[in-house]
């Protein structure tokens, strides 16, 4: 049985998705939008970008063609159109200067870049869902 919070969204990871009190990570979050995009019916990929990546591991992420600054997450469109997006934490969160520079590349080669500022997994959720239908 599916258990309900307040806010009338069933629990993630035993919490409240749409809770602002919970200091979630943007892999948690990212895991969530992931989730509720294949619910939607959407076509969609995540990347290992944002995971700490140090010493072999970095070299073989690197070379299989892991890419500093990759948005987050990919939606595969129809008309064969990719749109892309940066996760980032509402609190705090910031675009590095290699990742500026890489969405504007993106955005040069006609593809959609967008960065979602999220609260929580709910807000960045409803952020995605906004810009999909729009979009989309």
């Amino acid at each position: 049985m599916v258990k309900l919070c307040a806010s009338g969204y069933p629990e993630f990871l035993g919490k409240d998705p749409a809770s602002e009190e919970v200091e979630w990570s943007e892999s948690v979050i990212q895991s969530y939008l992931v989730m509720q995009s294949r619910r939607a019916g959407y076509k969609c990929a995540g990347g290992m970008e944002q995971g700490a990546r140090g010493g072999s591991s970095g070299a073989r992420a690197k070379a299989t063609g892991l890419t500093a600054g990759e948005p987050d997450v990919r939606f595969y469109l129809s008309g064969g159109r990719v749109l892309f997006v940066e996760l980032k934490l509402a609190k705090g969160g910031r675009l590095s200067d290699v990742q500026t520079v890489y969405h504007e590349m993106l955005r040069g080669l006609g593809h959609m870049v967008f960065v979602v500022y999220a609260k929580s997994p709910v807000d960045g959720w409803e952020q995605v869902k906004g810009i999909l239908e729009k979009h989309g």
